[in-house]
């Protein structure tokens, strides 16, 4: 039986004081359940982190592995994650401190002339080689879960090998697989700011709610992966 809820994600997951954002989707899942939530979320992490980071929370917490239903929202592929040094720093949820650096075309000119660095099939590698492992882990695991892209995945090309590896993603557990929450908030105005994309309250709220539908509709929180 499912008593526990927890969300991994970037900053679109998370609480954002400075814009008077007083809520995420891990508290509306809590509202909304009745549960208790582990909120796992770093602003300006990447996919490595967030794979990564689940599975360290399952693994130091193995009884809580058939009880929890994990909420993952993926961020992009550009932030490109790696475990930096910083003594004195411990968190229970967060074993691990992240730093990122980001891989835009323009900042990375010289490794793509120099070495021939093709970005645009590395992007989408990226987001699969995590998108992947994770689900694979939680069907090894029989853990219940749902996924949803924050930003953009970059795997929506026509590239022969990506359209392969495609073929392994259980789409039927990513909410609204073909868009994402930045994408989905900049249409429907409901931005912080025209120059802020992230959701205001009500950005959050409304996403959340009809994830809850599709997640009922499909039973997801009552059946394993």
């Amino acid at each position: 039986m499912i008593d526990r809820i927890l969300s991994v994600g970037c900053s679109f997951s998370a609480l954002r004081p400075a814009n008077d954002i007083k809520t995420c989707i891990g508290h509306e899942f809590s509202k909304h359940y009745g549960l208790p939530v582990d909120v796992v979320a770093w602003a300006g992490n990447g996919n490595r982190r967030i794979n990564i980071d689940t599975q360290l929370y399952f693994e130091n917490r193995p009884e809580k592995k058939q009880s929890t239903f994990a909420v993952i929202q993926w961020s992009t592929p550009v932030r490109r994650d790696f475990p930096a040094i910083r003594y004195g720093y411990s968190d229970e949820l967060k074993p691990i401190f992240w730093k990122s650096w980001k891989s835009h075309k323009e900042r990375e000119a010289r490794y793509i002339n120099d070495r021939a660095w093709d970005l645009d099939m590395d992007q989408p590698l990226v987001e699969l080689e995590n998108l992947i492992s994770l689900q694979n882990y939680f069907k090894l695991n029989k853990i219940a879960y749902v996924m949803y892209f924050g930003l953009d995945p970059e795997i929506h090309t026509a590239i022969p090998q990506i359209q392969t590896l495609l073929k392994q993603v259980d789409k039927d557990r990513i909410f609204r697989y073909n868009t994402h929450h930045m994408e989905w908030c900049i249409k429907n105005k409901h931005t912080c700011t025209d120059q802020d994309p992230h959701p205001n309250e009500q950005g959050v709220e409304l996403w959340s709610k009809e994830m809850f539908s599709w997640i009922e509709e499909n039973k997801f929180f009552d059946t394993i992966s």
